[in-house]
């Protein structure tokens, strides 16, 4: 299994607001403040749900 990289979170936050991958609106699914960011693997970053530990999609 590769390794992870890991980026500024903000940053990786304010990509994925922008792409529409997360929220900035409290009280949507995808809110951006119920994840936290786990690291970059291939490219792609990825969150975990703070409450469900379900992982965001890619398609998200």
């Amino acid at each position: 299994m590769n390794q992870p990289t890991f980026r500024e979170p903000e940053t990786v936050f304010d990509e994925a607001i922008e792409s529409g991958r997360l929220s900035d609106t409290p009280g949507t699914d995808n809110y951006a403040g119920r994840y936290m960011y786990m690291g970059t693997w291939d490219g792609i970053d990825t969150f975990k749900h703070k409450d469900t530990r379900d992982y965001l999609s890619e398609e998200s």
